[in-house]
């Protein structure tokens, strides 16, 4: 009786395949803050790639003013279409105080007590967000009852004052998306006052979601996966807005025994330098498994040979601080943009598509994002059915063809 073959773990596939936990994250969207005035209360519905034990909240400020976050509550739901949250029966179920007792701080499941409700969040700014997050809250998930697999839960939160939307938009009730996303839908309600544990809300549609993240423990191996850069990576121009590359690829790969999880970290407007100074404390306080990492923008100004060096030179920064808690990096090339108007400026672009290339012959994981868009032309331009009308940012198919180079890319990162 024989055995198969395995497979030699060569010093270049052990450097990159991505350590396993049992902690995800998952994050939609985090393209800008706008202003809104309470006292008002938010809803927000997601799903998980996998089965939770526990849940943590994160929360962010961008301003130079501290917010207070009055309350927020909680709990797992069965049923994505109810406003409140329901048993696998149909059974209204209470919410769940979500408490505050480590003062927004790192802490370890189990290891807090107390009932402090209230959060003050600090000062940040507008490029780096200042973040905190709610103690571990324990609550098992729930098998659905609507037909869906994938677990959901529930977040409301109340301000009694002023305080800062992480989006605010008209496209981005992820439940008419459900095909694209793959089960990972994301809905987002308001009304105004405290309805944080009614059983009875009365919410309008208008999307101001304040979630920053949501951490969950599960016995499964989970995988999370971080997409660091503008609003290319974060989905802007698809249907939905937040269509993202990176979750239509971490959708591609999960599966029941190995979810895949992805943290939307594409913040539209952004130039390298600042998604490099964001997206090093986004690595320090996620550390994700695997991180996509966009060495250029077209939002850089690109004049000489040494501002896209720069641009590379982060990338690699990033990469550093990946490869510095075993997590694994992966690059993208660049896409071709409608921006670029002489042969000198795509150079500049071209060049940072075959460094990257270079890159991956010596071993490292590259999504070729560059040969998956450009239609060949001396400028390169978006490829035909491709481009979302301005030339730069991708329509659903564009989005939907750079998941499937990122998906072949995440699949030597989680496969053993």
């Amino acid at each position: 009786m024989g055995f198969n073959a395995l497979a030699p773990l060569t010093a270049t596939r052990i450097r990159n395949l991505a350590p396993v936990r049992n902690k995800g994250a998952r994050r939609q969207f985090v393209r800008g803050f706008a202003d809104v005035t309470g006292p008002r209360t938010t809803h927000e519905t997601l799903a998980l790639p996998a089965e939770f034990e526990w849940v943590r909240f994160w929360y962010a400020n961008d301003t130079a003013t501290p917010i207070t976050l009055t309350k927020a509550a909680w709990s797992p739901s069965a049923d994505k279409a109810s406003a409140v949250p329901r048993d696998s029966a149909g059974a209204a179920l209470g919410f769940q105080a979500v408490t505050f007792n480590a003062g927004g701080a790192d802490s370890l499941p189990g290891s807090t007590s107390g009932s402090t409700a209230t959060i003050t969040i600090p000062v940040g700014t507008s490029a780096n967000p200042n973040p905190v997050c709610s103690d571990w809250m324990q609550g098992a998930s729930l098998p659905r009852r609507d037909g869906g697999t994938l677990p959901l839960l529930m977040h409301r939160a109340h301000y009694a004052g002023a305080y800062r939307c992480l989006v605010s938009g008209t496209n981005i009730d992820l439940n008419a998306f459900e095909a694209q996303s793959q089960g990972l839908t994301w809905t987002i309600l308001d009304g105004g006052g405290d309805q944080t544990t009614s059983a009875t809300p009365s919410f309008g549609t208008t999307p101001r979601g304040i979630l920053y993240g949501v951490e969950f423990l599960t016995a499964k191996p989970v995988l999370t996966v971080m997409g660091i850069g503008d609003s290319l990576m974060g989905g802007q121009g698809s249907t939905s807005g937040f269509t993202a590359y990176g979750m239509l690829a971490c959708a591609a790969v999960s599966t029941p025994a190995r979810p895949v999880s992805f943290v939307n970290s594409g913040w539209s407007g952004q130039t390298t330098l600042q998604f490099f100074e964001r997206g090093r404390a986004e690595i320090a306080r996620f550390q994700p498994p695997v991180a996509v990492i966009a060495p250029w923008s077209p939002n850089d100004a690109y004049t000489s040979a040494p501002a896209v060096a720069a641009g590379v030179g982060r990338g690699i920064a990033l990469a550093q601080a990946v490869r510095a808690y075993g997590g694994v990096p992966v690059f993208v090339t660049p896409m071709p943009t409608a921006r670029i108007a002489d042969a000198a400026a795509e150079s500049y672009r071209t060049s940072v598509a075959a460094r990257m290339r270079a890159l991956a012959g010596e071993g490292w994981l590259v999504a070729d994002l560059d040969r998956v868009l450009t239609d060949g032309a001396g400028l390169g331009r978006l490829r035909a059915g491709f481009d979302s009308g301005d030339g730069t940012h991708l329509n659903d198919a564009g989005y939907a063809a750079c998941g499937t180079e990122l998906a072949r890319a995440l699949r030597q990162a989680v496969a053993l």
